[in-house]
């Protein structure tokens, strides 16, 4: 993939699971999503590919995942810019679940406290066909 920016995040409450839907996800930042949509192919016919997350040099699975956010009118997955989102998911990759706990355990700390965390952010650096580097940056 050529041209991809790593990407960052601030892990909340759907970043560790403590949403209503646990849902261990967050949205990837519209300045790459074109970007990432083309490079795995994702559309209509192909919604999500596994990915590889490495963490201290471990490898752990997630999906990258198109997905539809307004269901006000009709529109296609193909059509980008009206109602599309893509986000990276692990709920269902429980040593995935238990590493990004881990990992990001004082932004964690500051979500169970009923905070919003600002200043504990996850980086993603895509490193060749479907693996992504995963580190952290304290502000």
């Amino acid at each position: 993939m050529r041209g991809i920016l790593k990407f960052s995040n601030a892990p909340n409450k759907s970043f560790f699971g403590l949403d209503k839907g646990g849902s261990h996800s967050f949205t990837i930042p519209v300045i790459v999503k074109d970007q990432l949509i083309d490079e795995f192919c994702l559309g209509e016919s192909i919604l999500q590919k596994k990915v590889v997350l490495i963490i201290e040099e471990v490898e752990y699975y997630a999906d990258i995942r198109i997905g539809r956010i307004l269901n006000i009118r009709p529109h296609r997955i193909r059509d980008r810019s009206v109602g599309c989102v893509l986000k990276l998911q692990w709920a269902k990759y429980p040593q995935t679940r238990v590493v990004m706990n881990d990992f990001f355990s004082d932004a964690r700390k500051i979500v169970l406290q009923g905070e919003k965390n600002v200043t504990n952010i996850a980086n993603f650096t895509h490193l060749n066909n479907n693996i992504f580097e995963v580190s952290r940056f304290t502000k």
